[in-house]
């Protein structure tokens, strides 16, 4: 099997979308009246982890194939399944994390034109932890 790179415009798109999905919940959420609007805080944390994880797995991967093949050797081998696995939790996580920073970014152009209000306030600033992370 071979690995083939995710396209550039497959991130773009997908942050586009979330963008798109994002400023239609906000709008929702202000011609219905819910607060749909904002991320709980344990969004940014679950995604820093899981981050934080496949980045563990990609750089043991990493450091793995870019040995010379005598310092390789000495080394336990490398389990392809978990290398498949790193790959595709890697491409997964890059698109997900696009379409939601896509998805956060959306709601905070919806909000920031209220953002005097305390709750908007308060929205706008979790969306954008949430969007960095």
């Amino acid at each position: 099997m071979r690995a083939r790179r995710t396209p550039w415009w497959s991130f773009v798109l997908a942050a586009a979308l979330g963008v798109l999905a994002g400023m239609g919940l906000s709008k929702y959420g202000e011609i219905s009246g819910l607060p749909l609007v904002g991320a709980p805080w344990i969004v940014p944390v679950v995604l820093a982890v899981l981050g934080g994880v496949v980045l563990y797995m990609a750089l043991q991967i990493h450091k793995y194939t870019t040995k010379d093949p005598v310092k390789r050797a000495q080394l336990k081998p490398l389990d392809p399944q978990k290398a498949f696995g790193t790959l595709v939790a890697c491409k997964a996580l890059g698109l997900a994390g696009a379409a939601l920073a896509g998805w956060y970014g959306g709601q905070i152009i919806m909000s920031l034109p209220h953002g005097e209000a305390e709750f908007y306030s308060h929205a706008i600033i979790e969306c954008v932890v949430a969007c960095v992370v």
